[in-house]
């Protein structure tokens, strides 16, 4: 599973972003669809560890997304022969340069 959300809810004051989410890609799965202000932006930074829920769980790459936020964000425990980051190219470009260079270690 590349990740998972169980009854994730975050708020921002009054504004509920994520609502119980539940969702769950399998490996392989690209793209993320929706309409302005439905959540896409707060569900990848809660993904990538940027940001803590108010309640509930998931996993990214199995790491838990509460305990284990340092993890997710420097790729650690990840081994590049593992071949997880090469299918995450388009992906972690944009989140960081120690990212990044997993990428380009991970090859095509």
């Amino acid at each position: 599973m590349l990740f998972q959300l169980d009854n994730v809810t975050k708020t921002y004051g009054a504004i509920r972003a994520l609502d119980n989410l539940s969702v769950a890609a399998p490996e392989g799965a690209i793209g993320l669809l929706g309409p302005n202000g439905s959540g896409k932006t707060t569900m990848i930074r809660t993904l990538l560890g940027l940001i803590g829920v108010d309640r509930g769980s998931g996993e990214v790459l199995g790491m838990n997304i509460s305990r284990q936020m340092l993890d997710i964000r420097a790729g650690r425990r990840m081994p590049v022969s593992a071949g997880r980051w090469s299918r995450l190219r388009g992906v972690c470009r944009r989140i960081g340069r120690h990212a990044a260079a997993r990428c380009a270690a991970a090859g095509p």
